[in-house]
């Protein structure tokens, strides 16, 4: 057997190893997804404020519902792709729910969002992530 026979016949197994890994860090990042989405708790409309309530409609988010994420109580907020929404207004929804509600931290989760934005809401602070590929939640309070 030739030496390049050899090396081709170990990359196949290389190939085939590495695909064998991509399908299980597959199914073990779906795994962690399915039970993320069993730990948020969702909210009727009536059980939230009427004053953030108006306010997540006024900029057309969607109300997710709540979730504790790392002993940090949540109320996450899903953006949805069409909807342009300023840091601004980000800061401002932020005040307002802290408001009303203290201990909870409100995350915004975005279905993609690009480098610029993401570098602007790290800088402020504001809690926020993509679906299926990060989570960003600020543990200050009163900010």
């Amino acid at each position: 057997m030739k030496k390049s026979d050899e090396f081709t016949e170990s990359f196949q197994k290389l190939n085939l190893r590495i695909d064998e890994i991509e399908k299980m860090l597959q199914l073990l990042l779906l795994n962690d997804l399915v039970e993320d989405a069993e730990n948020i708790v969702q909210i009727s409309e009536t059980n939230i404020d009427s004053k953030v309530r108006d306010l997540i409609f006024q900029f057309g988010l969607e109300l997710v519902g709540f979730r504790n994420i790392n002993e940090i109580e949540t109320l996450v907020l899903g953006i949805p792709v069409k909807t342009k929404i300023t840091i601004i207004n980000l800061k401002w929804i932020c005040s307002v729910i802290k408001s009303v509600y203290p201990n909870i931290e409100p995350v915004f989760m975005y279905k993609k969002v690009n480098g610029m934005q993401r570098k602007r809401i790290l800088q402020e602070n504001i809690s926020f992530g993509v679906i299926g590929k990060e989570l960003h939640v600020d543990k200050r309070r009163g900010i």
